[in-house]
């Protein structure tokens, strides 16, 4: 897979990772439908997933991604 840069933070980053590792931002977008999943940038102006046509959403970080207080 090639490189390409994360959506939040800019970094370079590559692989089949679902989240940067350095802001902890999502790097896939989920259909709620069907939970067919694609990365981010070839979803560019998805708001229907191309398989089913239900509405695409970005992967929320997990709660190990989440700063604690």
């Amino acid at each position: 897979m090639e490189a390409f840069k994360c959506p939040s933070c800019g970094l370079t980053t590559w692989g089949n990772l679902k989240f940067c590792p350095h802001c902890g931002a999502a790097l896939n977008v989920t259909c709620e439908a069907c939970g067919y999943s694609l990365r981010y940038f070839m979803a560019v102006g998805m708001n229907f997933c191309p398989k089913c046509g239900g509405k695409m959403k970005t992967e929320s970080k997990s709660k190990h991604h989440e700063k604690k207080s």
